[in-house]
C-alpha cells in the first residue's frame, strides 16, 4: 500500500485534518498521533494499528501500490466527457434583455425571438439526437439574453419536450439561467410535475442591488420585483430547485442584514446561495473575513451555500462534453455560454434535419483538450474543472492561470468545503 497522491493535510491547531480529493473523503487526527504516522508527506504503515490501516484505505488515504491515481482520473474525465447517458441541451430563445447591467459581457439583440420554424428544428433535433444516442436523460436548460423573455416559445419546447420524454421514458431535467424578473405563472404552471432548477441573481442589498441592475430605459430597479417573483416560484414549485446566485464587489456585503433576512425565509424549502465575486473586480478587494462571515451566517440558518462555483465532487464542465450544445435562436451552435455568440465564434450550426453541422476542429478543441501539465500536477484536480477549454481557444492555446491563484488558498479550500458541507466525520482510532 502507499498514500494517495491526493491526500492533503491542513493544521487546524488542536488537531489535523486529512482530505482526500478524490475519494472526498474527511479525517481528523490529534497532532500528536498525525506526528507519529506522517512524515515527509507519507503514512508510516509500519506504525499503524490495524484499524487506522483499514480506515483510512477504506476512505482512499492509501492506495495499492499498484494504482496509478493521476491515469485513474484523466481516464474518468474522458469517459465524462464522451458519455451519451445524457444529453445537455441549452437553448438560447432570445438574447433580447429588459435589464442593464454594467457587468455583463453578452451583445444584446433587441427583439430577437426563436422563430417558429427554428423551434421546429430544435424539437427535430431532440428526437434526432435520441434516435443516434438513446440517452437516458435530457438536461434541458434555457439562457440568453433573458430568456423568459421569450416564454411562449420556452413553453412550447418544454411541452414537446415532457411529451417526447414520456413517451419514450426519457428523465427530463429543466433549468433556467434567469434575472428573475419575468418568471410568470404561464411559465410556473407548465412546470408542476416536472423537474426543474432556476439560477436567479441579486446583486446585495435592495440599495446595492437596485443601484446595478434597472430596467432598459428606466431608473427603476428590480430588487423587488425579483425577490417576490423568487417567494413565488418557491411556494409555487416546492420541487424546484432554486440557485439564489449573489454577486459581490467590495460593498455588496458589507450591510448584509437586509439580504440576510430575506435568504432567511427560506429555511427548510429547496433554496441553495452561490455567491461569485463580479469577474472584473480585483479580487484582493474583497475583505474575505467579511466574505466568510456571510457564509456562515447562511450556513448557520440551514441553508446550502458555496463560493465561486467551486465544486466538492469530480466535474466535468457541460462546455466540453460531446453530448451537450448551446443552440442559438438564430441556429448557431456553441458549446460554452461563457460568450458574446458572435456567429464567427460559432462551434457548428443546425440544418432544418435537425442535424448539427458541427466545426470538428473546434469540437475536438473543447471535448479532447488535454488537461494543462500545472494542472495535472494538482492535489486538488478531482475538485476542480482543470480547464477552461473555451478560455484556451479563446487565446490560441495559451495555458490558463490556475482558478485558484485568484480565490483561496489549497488549505481554504479544504476547509471551506469541510465546513460547508459539515460531511460525516471519520475519526482515527
Amino acid at each position: 500500500m502507499k498514500t494517495s497522491y491526493y491526500c492533503i493535510p491542513v493544521d487546524v491547531g488542536d488537531g489535523v485534518l486529512l482530505f482526500n480529493s478524490f475519494s472526498q473523503a474527511f479525517m481528523m487526527l490529534s497532532p500528536t498521533r498525525f506526528a507519529e504516522i506522517y512524515t515527509n508527506g507519507q503514512f508510516a504503515q509500519d506504525r499503524l494499528s490495524n484499524d487506522e490501516r483499514n480506515l483510512l484505505t477504506k476512505n482512499g488515504f492509501l492506495v495499492d501500490d499498484t494504482t496509478d491515481e493521476v491515469a485513474m482520473l484523466l481516464s474518468a474525465r474522458q469517459q465524462a466527457r464522451l458519455s451519451k447517458r445524457n444529453y445537455e441541451l441549452i437553448v438560447n430563445p432570445t438574447l433580447d434583455c429588459n435589464l442593464r447591467c454594467w457587468y455583463c459581457y453578452e451583445n444584446h439583440h433587441a427583439g430577437s425571438r426563436l422563430s417558429p420554424e427554428m423551434l421546429e428544428r430544435i424539437k427535430k433535433h431532440i428526437d434526432l439526437q435520441w434516435q443516434m444516442d438513446k440517452f437516458e436523460e435530457l438536461d434541458l436548460s434555457f439562457f440568453g439574453g433573458e430568456p423568459l423573455l421569450a416564454t411562449v416559445q420556452v413553453v412550447e419546447l418544454i411541452e414537446f419536450a415532457q411529451q417526447f420524454c414520456q413517451q419514450h421514458n426519457i428523465k427530463l431535467n429543466v433549468g433556467f439561467t434567469t434575472n428573475g424578473t419575468a418568471i410568470g405563472d404561464h411559465i410556473i404552471n407548465t412546470l408542476h410535475g416536472t423537474d426543474c432548477s432556476f439560477q436567479i441573481t441579486l446583486d446585495g442589498h435592495r440599495d446595492k442591488h437596485d443601484s446595478v441592475r434597472k430596467l432598459k430605459g428606466s431608473e427603476r430597479g428590480t430588487f423587488g420585483i425579483i425577490t417576490g417573483n423568487i417567494i413565488n416560484l418557491v411556494n409555487m414549485l416546492p420541487q424546484a430547485h432554486v440557485t439564489l446566485r449573489i454577486n459581490y464587489d467590495a460593498q455588496t456585503l458589507a450591510e448584509p442584514k437586509q439580504l440576510l433576512n430575506f435568504i432567511g425565509l427560506f429555511k427548510g424549502k429547496n433554496l441553495h446561495v452561490a455567491l461569485h465575486r463580479v469577474w472584473q473586480v480585483n479580487p484582493d478587494e474583497i475583505d474575505r473575513e467579511m466574505l466568510f462571515d456571510f457564509m456562515v451566517k447562511i450556513k448557520n440558518m440551514g441553508i446550502g451555500v458555496s463560493l465561486q462555483g467551486f465544486p466538492l465532487g469530480m466535474y466535468t464542465c457541460y462546455a466540453d462534453k460531446l453530448n451537450a450544445s448551446v443552440i442559438n435562436y438564430n441556429g448557431d451552435v456553441f458549446k460554452c455560454t461563457a460568450r458574446d455568440f458572435k456567429s464567427e465564434g460559432r462551434c457548428g450550426w443546425l440544418d432544418t434535419s435537425g442535424m448539427i453541422i458541427w466545426n470538428t476542429d473546434r469540437l475536438q478543441a473543447h471535448c479532447f483538450s488535454p488537461v494543462p501539465a500545472h494542472c495535472v500536477e494538482c492535489k486538488l484536480l478531482p475538485q476542480c474543472s482543470s480547464l477552461c477549454s473555451q478560455n484556451i481557444i479563446d487565446k490560441d492555446g495559451a495555458p490558463q492561470a490556475c482558478s485558484l491563484d485568484q480565490q483561496a488558498t489549497v488549505d481554504e479550500y479544504v476547509l471551506m468545503n469541510y465546513y460547508l458541507t459539515q460531511p460525516q466525520n471519520v475519526q482515527a482510532q
